[in-house]
């Protein structure tokens, strides 16, 4: 430290990727822009929601690329993408699982929803179907699965197309 205080330091602008945590999200950043462009502050959030184990509703238009970026992101980590569409005849079983009745063991087995994977891309939300999957509108709920199995603790939530209307969120 030769230099006077209150001297002005000089920070490199562009920081090289040496890094292997930094080099990584490059990657992933450069993954995710073959198929999705002009994204990149989209990305960076969801990016960010993922690393401190966040939630993301993505709004906007149809035809933006919403779903088409969630599942970019998602290949370009190797994680599993599971996908619901939010209609107005949605029940929770329809999302945490339900149990099946198997005919030949004479047994209930249980039949994981969309929510057992990494990231649940919930598509279309609207508050009336919302609520009458059991879901809290604007709230943070959690869900719990049948036969013994809660939510994975890896799942994470990345809506990926909600209604251009607010919806009460």
């Amino acid at each position: 430290m030769n230099e006077p205080y209150g001297a002005p330091q000089i920070m490199d602008p562009a920081p090289q990727a040496t890094d292997p945590a930094r080099q990584a999200l490059l990657d992933v950043r450069h993954e995710v822009a073959k198929a999705v462009v002009g994204q990149d502050a989209t990305v960076t959030g969801l990016l960010i929601a993922l690393l401190s184990q966040g939630h993301v509703l993505l709004e906007g238009v149809p035809g933006v690329a919403k779903t088409l970026l969630v599942r970019a992101l998602s290949a370009a980590l190797s994680l599993d993408t599971k996908r619901v569409q939010f209609t107005p005849d949605l029940m929770p079983g329809d999302i945490t699982g339900s149990l099946v009745y198997d005919s030949h063991t004479s047994e209930f087995t249980f039949r994981e929803g969309p929510v057992f994977t990494n990231i649940l891309l919930a598509d279309e939300i609207n508050p009336d179907a919302a609520e009458n999957a059991g879901l809290p509108v604007g709230g943070h709920g959690r869900a719990a699965g049948l036969g013994g199995r809660g939510v994975p603790p890896a799942a994470r939530e990345l809506p990926g197309g909600g209604n251009p209307e607010p919806c009460g969120v």
